[in-house]
């Protein structure tokens, strides 16, 4: 079994770091933390993502 590698995407959102695997299907995979950050411009990420996740529960 290979082991996917953590790549570092800097031209995906103008400059900022997204962190991706791209597995041996060919499929790539990105962080949420990253892709909210460079969205969002959130100083705080960790906590972003949580308070969103309620948040979209208590919308249905």
């Amino acid at each position: 079994m290979k082991k996917e590698k953590i790549e570092i995407i800097t031209n995906l959102f103008e400059d900022s770091e997204t962190r991706s695997i791209w597995n041996s299907e060919e499929d790539y995979y990105f962080s949420v933390v990253d892709v909210i950050g460079a969205l969002t411009n959130s100083n705080n990420l960790r906590e972003y993502w949580p308070i969103l996740k309620v948040r979209l529960r208590n919308r249905s």
